[in-house]
């Protein structure tokens, strides 16, 4: 990807609107390096609410501040790319569970679903139409290759794949490709960490293909979703769980972006995906 700075304007202009069809989700990408200018993060906070620039505060660490002010400006400058509310406009509120959902009641925000995460150096957001989109993101290192952490959330097939991985540094990447995964479909159902992760279990057929499977008291279908895996960086691992009605092919195209200064298709970040 290409360094994202404010000079790039005149050539890559932050769009009035995106179309997002019913078969599609589009991600987004911030990373954390490229949006260090201190007057666009002061533009970015105009947009927030009082109760947003005080939960900024509350982080004691700059980097966590920091993290959360893009986060919370990636979602509102993007939102408004597919529905005509401004930036400063949008109203949210959370499920039981504690998912984020808009609280808008304008027309051309029906059907319209979002999710985010972030990790060590960057945000992560995924946006759909008519049907729920779950998202994770994870540092790649910070996500040690143990046996015993698997155990809490692996299935028995994936924690036999992982025994019999003698590669160290691969069994630690299976072992986080796992759990991104099974983390955007837990965001995607928005029932919470409550679910019982090792009755999900997840495969990797071919050199692009992703399966899931379905156990004990799941009651689920897996034709009832679409996943896919990226990764943006070197350094990052994400996942992206979309729900889909039967038969339909969802499309994914993934964006690395400054919001409100630009933005651009990375679409080799997408590793593999569901069919």
């Amino acid at each position: 990807m290409l360094p994202v700075t404010a000079s790039t304007t005149d050539a890559l202009k932050w769009p009035a609107e995106l179309q997002l069809g019913s078969a599609a989700c589009h991600v987004w990408f911030v990373f954390q390096d490229q949006a260090r200018d201190a007057a666009l993060l002061d533009g970015y906070r105009q947009l927030l609410t009082e109760q947003e620039r005080s939960g900024e505060l509350r982080f004691r660490f700059p980097e966590d501040r920091h993290r959360y002010l893009l986060t919370r400006a990636l979602v509102r400058t993007v939102l408004s790319l597919y529905a005509p509310i401004g930036p400063t406009e949008w109203c949210f509120s959370v499920n039981a569970h504690g998912r984020p959902e808009i609280a808008n009641e304008a027309a051309a925000v029906d059907g319209l679903s979002f999710n985010v995460s972030h990790t060590r150096g960057l945000v992560m957001m995924g946006v759909c139409r008519h049907g729920t989109v779950g998202v994770d993101t994870e540092h790649i290192g910070e996500t040690p290759a143990s046996m015993e952490l698997a155990a809490h959330f692996c299935s028995s097939g994936e924690i036999a794949e992982l025994r019999g991985e003698t590669d160290d540094s691969r069994r630690s990447e299976r072992l986080l490709e796992i759990w991104t995964l099974k983390e955007a479909y837990v965001k995607a159902r928005g029932v919470g960490l409550s679910m019982p992760l090792d009755q999900i279990s997840f495969s990797l057929p071919g050199s692009r293909g992703i399966e899931v499977a379905f156990s004990g008291g799941i009651n689920d279908d897996r034709d009832n979703w679409a996943f896919w895996m990226l990764r943006p960086s070197p350094n990052h691992q994400a996942a992206v769980c979309v729900a889909r009605p039967r038969g339909t092919t969802f499309a994914l195209e993934a964006r690395g972006a400054l919001p409100l200064v630009m933005h651009q298709a990375i679409s080799s970040a997408i590793t593999r995906q569901s069919q």
